[in-house]
This record gives structure tokens, C-alpha cells and sequence, in this order.
């Protein structure tokens, strides 16, 4: 995979120890607009004390970004009393640090099992939205227009790159009767293993893929079969499908996916050569996980794993590890290169296993 490199390490020194002195007078005074005492704090209805840690996290955030102090640091200094979960992961979708902060310590959330409850209570569950906000969603799901729906999940998320629309658990539940009518672009993946599981049972389908037949196959023929299988695969990750080209790339070089391109070259002469077949799946489905990581990094995050894309985020932000300058095993490591690699074996050894 080809990416830019630029690096982001603003900030750094004053991660050690904070002190007042790190920020400016009305930075100081900007975030202790919102410090609540103990007392005030526990006569705030649970809808004030959600929207006051919200405006917090906020706040923080913004902080942060401005002065490259971490939000943990911050948070230590300017509002001790808020304790935060840093980098818990959640199959349901991703939320706020004070969200979760909420939800272990104000809701019983082991009894809403449902939108309904949900409904009822009047009460958050484990996604972010407020009934308000589910009910903004709500209204329009009998207009039958997704394009409106997905600009108002979009517009309640206020994230860049904006999440899968069904990632928290409520708007899931909203949606799961008109599922089917939206584009799975906007969706949540499904799970690395139930992807593995789906790309290996559709290549058992794709005509002339089979060694067999392969190898009698034209280099047109070969590569038309390549388009077919990308095609499969794109519908299964939810991403865009890529366009599959040939290039003649030299020995040791197998192909690449150049970032925001949605294309996928392979080298010409691996194409050609009926004894590098299995090398040839192995770099489709490899780019393609490189086509993968791009639209949850850039375009829309529907990975279902949120720790695994910030992963693949701090490799871009730190700097993607090419061989030519960074050698071969720094290449291999980085978070971005080992997720497509196991992904790409995966599929391959599971796609080999079911024609055995």
C-alpha cells in the first residue's frame, strides 16, 4: 500500500507533567466554565449530567488539538473527579470517553434490552443518541428516503470520517426493518472472520478462479475473472469496488493499492505465469484490505473493530514504512501491512481448505 508520510508529534514535551502554565489564561478559564461541584453535580438530572460531560469531552478535545496536550493529562488536571475509559473497545459502534463514564456510573443499562425500553425509560443505552435524537431519526424512517436518513444519523454522529450509521446499538435497532433498502457503503462491516468465511465460499463460485480452469484461461480471461472476484469481495467489506488493472512491476513485486486512487495494480508478469496463482489471489485480496483500511480511514469508518482503524490511523500518522527506505521487516510490522497480510493468508488457506 502507498501513502503519504507526514508525522504529528506537536505537543509532546508537555506530556509530561502538566502544569497550569501550559495553557494560556482564557484556555484555563475556557475549560473551567464547565468544573460542576460535587453537590451541584448530584442535584443535575441525568439528561444535565450526560450534556454537561458531553460539553466537557468536548471542550477537552478541543483543547487538545489546539495545544498537542493529551486529553488524559487534561482531564487530570482540570477535572480529576471525571474518571475516563481511554481505550476500551465496543462491538457496538464507538462513544465518547465520558459516555462510557456515564454508563458504568448512572445507568443500570443491563435492563434495556430494546429500542422499546429504550423508548420507555427515556434512559441512554450503549450507543450515544438521546430519545430526542432517536426520535429526529425516527421520524423519517416512514418517508422510505435513505439519502435524508443518512444525513441525519451523519449529523447527530458529527464525526470525520462520519461512522457506520448502524454502529450505535439504538439507531441499529431503528433501522433493522429497512435494512435491506440501504447501501451497505454506510453499514457496519461484518466481523475479519466473517468476511474470511464469506470471500472463500464466493471464490468457490467465481467461474474459472479454480486452478484447473485458471490455467487454461487467457491473461484477458484472467484478469476479467480477477474484476469478477474484487467485485465479490468489495460487496462483502462494504467498501467501493476497485478497478483491477495490470502493470509489468519487476521481479519481487507483487502489486499494490494506491490510496484514494480505487485502484488495484497487480503485476503483469505474476498474472501470466500459471505457477504464481496463488500468489496472484494472495496480492487481490491483500490490496484490497489496503482498499479497506483507506475507506475506514478517509471515507466512512464501518469496520465493527473502532481500536484495530485507530491503529491503522497512527500508522498513517506516524508514517507509513515503505522498504525502500524503512527496510523490509519495518514494513512488515507496521499495524497497516500485518492486518492485510493475516487477512489476506486468511482468506487464501480458508478458500483452499474448502476445495480439499
Amino acid at each position: 500500500m502507498k501513502s503519504s508520510n507526514y508525522n504529528i508529534e506537536k505537543g509532546n514535551a508537555s506530556n509530561e507533567g502538566l502544569g497550569r502554565s501550559s495553557l494560556t489564561q482564557s484556555e484555563i478559564s475556557y475549560l473551567k466554565e464547565l468544573d460542576t461541584k460535587l453537590l451541584e453535580w448530584e442535584r443535575l438530572s441525568l439528561e444535565n449530567k450526560i450534556a454537561i460531560s458531553r460539553d466537557i469531552d468536548n471542550r477537552v478535545e478541543e483543547i487538545s488539538e489546539s495545544t498537542g496536550i493529551a486529553k488524559t493529562l487534561l482531564y487530570q488536571e482540570y477535572f480529576p473527579d471525571i474518571r475516563t475509559i481511554r481505550t476500551h473497545q465496543h462491538s457496538g459502534g464507538m462513544v465518547t470517553w465520558n459516555d462510557r463514564w456515564i454508563q458504568s456510573h448512572l445507568i443500570d443499562i443491563s435492563k434495556l434490552e430494546n429500542v422499546k425500553d429504550y423508548m420507555e425509560t427515556n434512559r441512554y443505552v450503549c450507543g450515544k443518541f438521546a430519545m430526542p435524537e432517536l426520535k429526529y431519526v425516527g421520524e423519517i424512517l416512514p418517508l422510505g428516503n435513505t439519502d435524508l436518513l443518512i444525513a441525519r444519523i451523519d449529523e447527530l454522529n458529527g464525526r470525520k470520517p462520519p461512522k457506520a450509521i448502524d454502529s450505535d446499538r439504538a439507531v441499529a435497532e431503528l433501522l433493522e426493518p429497512i435494512k435491506d433498502k440501504i447501501d451497505p457503503l454506510y453499514l457496519e462491516a461484518p466481523s475479519d472472520n466473517a468476511q474470511v468465511e464469506a470471500i472463500s465460499d464466493v471464490m468457490l463460485r467465481v467461474e474459472g478462479l479454480e486452478y484447473d480452469k485458471w490455467k487454461d484461461l487467457s491473461f484477458d480471461k484472467r484478469m476479467g475473472v480477477l474484476q469478477q472476484l474484487e467485485n465479490e469481495v468489495a460487496k462483502i467489506a462494504h467498501r467501493p469496488s476497485c478497478v483491477v488493472v495490470s502493470q509489468s512491476l519487476g521481479e519481487g513485486h507483487l502489486g499494490y493499492y494506491e490510496q484514494g486512487s480505487n485502484c488495484i495494480t497487480i503485476n503483469k508478469d505474476y498474472v501470466e505465469s500459471t505457477e504464481s496463482y496463488e500468489a496472484v489471489l494472495d496480492t487481490l485480496i491483500h490490496e484490497g484490505r489496503h482498499a479497506y483500511q483507506d475507506y475506514n480511514l478517509n471515507v466512512r469508518e464501518t469496520h465493527p473493530r473502532h481500536g484495530e482503524v485507530s491503529n491503522w490511523n497512527l500508522n498513517e500518522l506516524h508514517g507509513y514504512q515503505d522498504v525502500e527506505h524503512c527496510g523490509f521487516k519495518a514494513y512488515q510490522l507496521q499495524p497497516l501491512e500485518s492486518d492485510a497480510r493475516a487477512f489476506a493468508e486468511d482468506v487464501v488457506k480458508s478458500y483452499q481448505d474448502k476445495l480439499t
